[in-house]
């Protein structure tokens, strides 16, 4: 055939290319496999774009994942719990009602931090506050502070603790967690506790034993840092 078309075209011409056949995958139309159904046939397609699926997923999901980590590192730093928490509103610790928002508001407490850090003794005497006013804005001041000194404890949170006479990091650090669940729960049946509890559940075991930790080593690294160390002895 070869040299019936060199005879036509000549020796100089270049022959013409011969078509070849489409490449056709071995996995789906395999001739040696006689017992292939169109039914079969079509399976295979289906699990050969069910592979490309994944595939092409998984690259997106890298993508994806490179664009986020290359967010966090143009958003900076993340804040600490102690940042976030002082640097909340007040109406949205949910500690106090609108009213007392719009009081706390009117008096120069509008985040968090304007509580933790204020002169409550000057402020007392700057706008005459009872002593009653005085001891409320005091217990808020306190589940703020001890809030924000542990990890994953937030106002509410303290403000319980308090109720039940642990109003700060050396109270909680005294405890442990089956005696203070204990005391939780005599709380949580009482009137008071009903009204404070409301829908609330009482806080798990392993958080407390979390927050007991960390007073621990809060106090543990206050002591460490107040310790005097002891006089050199002088050379004779």
């Amino acid at each position: 055939m070869m040299n019936s078309l060199k005879r036509f075209w000549g020796h100089s011409a270049k022959a013409p290319t011969l078509l070849t056949a489409p490449e056709v995958d071995p996995v789906i139309h395999d001739p040696a496999r006689p017992s292939d159904t169109p039914r079969v046939l079509t399976a295979r397609v289906r699990v050969r774009q069910q592979q490309d699926a994944r595939s092409s997923a998984a690259t997106d999901n890298k993508r994806s994942g490179a664009c986020r980590t290359d967010a966090k590192r143009t958003l900076g730093p993340v804040m600490s719990h102690r940042e976030r928490l002082l640097s909340m509103r007040i109406e949205h610790l949910r500690l106090v009602t609108h009213k007392r928002q719009v009081w706390l508001a009117s008096a120069g407490f509008i985040t968090a931090g304007d509580l933790a850090t204020c002169r409550l003794e000057h402020l007392a005497k700057q706008h005459g506050w009872k002593r009653r006013t005085r001891a409320r804005v005091r217990r808020l001041q306190r589940a703020i502070r001890m809030a924000a000194s542990i990890d994953g404890m937030m106002p509410r949170d303290a403000m319980l603790l308090i109720a039940i006479h642990r109003r700060d990091v050396q109270a909680l650090a005294c405890e442990t967690a089956a005696g203070l669940r204990r005391d939780l729960e005599r709380f949580a049946l009482s009137s008071r506790g009903e009204r404070f509890l409301g829908t609330r559940h009482l806080p798990s075991l392993r958080r407390l034993k979390e927050w007991i930790r960390i007073s621990e080593s809060i106090v543990a690294r206050r002591l460490h840092g107040n310790v005097v160390p002891p006089p050199v002895a002088r050379a004779a």
